[in-house]
């Protein structure tokens, strides 16, 4: 069915909507319903049928100018976004300001082309139906409209700058707290992010839905005029080409999923539902998304026929949160069905308070790493699932966990030399943050029982990615040669194990204010068991983080997560791992696909444990590493940049061996630094693994 071109004088027009609108007002259960026989010939069978026959009812519409003396976009907006409360007034899109209405011109509020006209059609004229259609066209605040530009529509973060609303027609207000009731936005032009206010998301995605459709290319059938061919999308290379500075054939806008995802989130209310009244009975044709939400799941991902899912994900299980020096991690049992598309993380600082979503976009895997953190604060968090379908589950279990006030950690400790103790036992410490640390705030302990055997004040500052060695004063070949920060001499010596662990502790308190109740930020317990109940920083008593070390040699961390080995020949203030925010090749790291992945292998044979050696000769994208011998090499491992083909980059490795092994693949290159793992058990012969998905990080 074709639409009948229709001319209205400015008069007649102005007062034929205004009759129409009282009569909505007076009878609103009928706000939802279309003129009788309007969607007849549309054909939902499919998709494909779907968007033929849904474009050949609503495209032909009547054009009206963009500002003329005769009835123009400024009548019909104005009346179109009308404030419920006072006829003289409008509400804006983004501020949700009421403004007294303005003829034209320049005022408080202009109009917003929800899909920028700069996308495929900035030059006006009598030939430019898109630009003029206000079914997209919105009365805005003038500045909102300057800061959203032609940013393409997606989520944001708590990091992106805010554009907060008022409070008007029973919604909006509210300032700070991400996404909470304010639009959020970063960068500029294509490469830029709006995200519209969760009062008015499903409006503008259905704007965008509807000139997805309505704007097949061809001409128009009334006036013979050609009319371009604009499409909705994630890809946003197609939306930059769009922005040439002239009317294109073929123009693209997005992003895509985020729109469906926002027309889920925010069905049509009767704002909208009167909104689409009023642009009908001036163009004569509808937004068919607001009458048949269900359509838009036809038409993008083939659920028609009235088989719209309405069915969430499962929550998710198995959330578990843990601190590492500057970020937290959090894991998940992934889900197991077919349509699900990823997960939403969620925040707050109070058990089972308001919690804040933290993710923009959604996550394709089970973990992320959560760096805008601070130190002293526990923070709570949950997940939940969405499906393919914009459904999304109820929340996962609570998980909890807490920075230290700072980011220093132990890395490496001698307390038994083959002569003499005293004066050559020494600790090593690492700042593996962005900044350096000042330690006046910072103490180490050790003893049998707890830790106020002995307990020594830190003085100094520890760079960032660097080591501190606090001990002495002697140094020689029988303890390293350790070059010290700080001169202390532990009196009474360090504990040597024996047939019970013993440990040394760092804390981020004053010496002075150490009791044996107080819990460390960070501790190594060594020796055969922990059976005098030595605490950790979980502030819980485990079993050891390794075993007696031999006279001469040193106990030495070899991850951030805190695992621990005996190092025979010691080795003092060089920096155990690389810093996290940047990949260092060295002997046990491997920096892949121009050095962005850091990937590291420990091993462990239930006797002995180590870190994957890295074979001399590899590639950009691949290397080899061996275990026990440089001359028999365990394992081949690749990171390949798969972004032209699924959007993501990719990990393989092969392992000829059944020793347990865990595979850290780290994203040095992206905020966040999100990082996979792949374990392998001890005692079965590994498998090989091509993760195609493994990073959704491009580019």
């Amino acid at each position: 069915m074709k639409t009948t071109s229709r001319v209205f004088t400015r008069h007649d027009a102005i007062a034929s909507a205004i009759l129409f609108a009282s009569f909505l007002l007076a009878a609103p259960a009928l706000l939802a319903q279309p003129p009788a026989g309007y969607y007849d010939t549309v054909d939902a069978t499919n998709g494909a049928t779907l968007r033929a026959t849904l474009h050949d009812v609503i495209d032909d519409h009547t054009r009206f100018p963009y500002t003329a003396s005769t009835t123009d976009t400024w009548d019909i907006i104005n009346l179109a976004d009308e404030a419920p409360d006072n006829t003289g007034h409008i509400i804006d899109l983004y501020k949700n300001a009421s403004y007294a209405k303005i003829p034209g011109g320049v005022g408080a509020y202009n109009r917003e082309h929800s899909w920028p006209k700069s996308y495929g059609f900035p030059d006006d004229g009598t030939d430019n139906y898109p630009y003029t259609d206000t079914h997209h066209l919105f009365a805005c605040d003038s500045l909102y409209n300057s800061s959203r530009s032609n940013k393409p529509f997606r989520s944001c973060a708590a990091a992106c700058s805010e554009e907060v609303t008022n409070f008007n027609d029973g919604r909006g207000g509210g300032i700070g707290v991400y996404p909470g009731h304010s639009n959020w936005t970063t960068g500029s032009f294509t490469q830029g992010t709006w995200e519209t206010w969760d009062g008015r998301k499903g409006d503008v995605a259905r704007a965008i839905l509807y000139m997805d459709v309505r704007y097949e290319g061809g001409t128009h059938g009334g006036t013979g005029v050609p009319e371009p061919d604009l499409i909705a999308t994630d890809n946003e290379a197609l939306i930059d080409a769009s922005n040439t500075g002239n009317n294109e054939s073929v123009a693209y806008m997005g992003m895509l999923s985020e729109l469906l995802q926002w027309h889920a989130q925010d069905p049509p209310d009767s704002r909208e539902i009167w909104r689409n009244e009023v642009v009908y009975s001036f163009q004569g044709n509808r937004n068919p998304f607001i009458d048949h939400p269900e359509w838009a799941q036809c038409l993008h991902n083939d659920l028609c026929g009235g088989s719209a899912d309405v069915t969430p994900p499962a929550d998710p299980t198995g959330l578990i949160a843990t601190a590492g020096p500057d970020r937290i991690d959090l894991l998940w049992d992934m889900g197991s069905e077919a349509d699900l598309a990823g997960y939403h993380v969620y925040r707050t600082t109070a058990s089972g308070g308001a919690f804040a979503r933290i993710t923009g976009s959604l996550l394709t895997d089970n973990f992320y790493a959560d760096s805008d953190v601070a130190g002293g604060t526990t923070y709570y968090y949950v997940v939940r699932s969405a499906d393919t379908s914009w459904n999304l589950s109820g929340a996962s279990n609570e998980a909890q966990a807490a920075l230290s006030a700072g980011t220093v950690v132990l890395s490496e400790v001698l307390y038994d030399v083959s002569a003499s103790d005293d004066g050559f036992e020494w600790v090593e410490l690492y700042n593996p943050g962005p900044e350096p640390v000042d330690l006046s705030g910072y103490s180490l302990g050790n003893g049998g029982i707890d830790y106020t055997y002995s307990v020594l004040q830190l003085a100094g500052t520890i760079a960032a990615c660097q080591t501190f060695v606090a001990g002495g004063p002697g140094s020689n070949p029988d303890n390293g040669h350790p070059v010290f920060d700080q001169v202390l001499n532990f009196e009474p010596d360090f504990q040597n194990s024996g047939s019970a662990g013993d440990g040394v502790a760092l804390f981020d308190v004053p010496a002075s204010q150490i009791t044996a109740s107080t819990v460390p930020i960070d501790a190594v317990i060594y020796g055969p068991n922990n059976d005098n109940g030595l605490i950790d920083e979980s502030g819980s008593a485990p079993g050891p983080d390794v075993g007696d070390a031999e006279p001469g040699s040193s106990i030495e961390r070899f991850d951030l997560a805190g695992f621990w080995r005996i190092q025979s020949s010691p080795n003092p203030n060089a920096a155990p791992f690389t810093c996290p925010d940047v990949c260092i090749p060295g002997p046990t790291t491997l920096c892949l696909n121009d050095d962005r992945f850091r990937v590291e292998v420990a091993w462990d044979t239930g006797s002995a444990t180590g870190l994957g050696q890295v074979v001399p000769g590899g590639t950009g994208d691949s290397s080899n590493l061996w275990f026990f011998s440089p001359n028999n090499w365990e394992m081949l491992i690749k990171v390949l940049d798969g972004c032209a083909i699924n959007d993501r980059f990719w990990v393989f490795f092969a392992a000829t061996t059944d020793v347990g092994f865990t595979v850290t693949v780290t994203d040095t290159g992206s905020d966040g630094q999100p990082m996979k793992q792949y374990v392998n058990p001890l005692g079965q012969a590994a498998d090989a693994v091509t993760d195609t998905s493994a990073f959704a990080t491009c580019p």
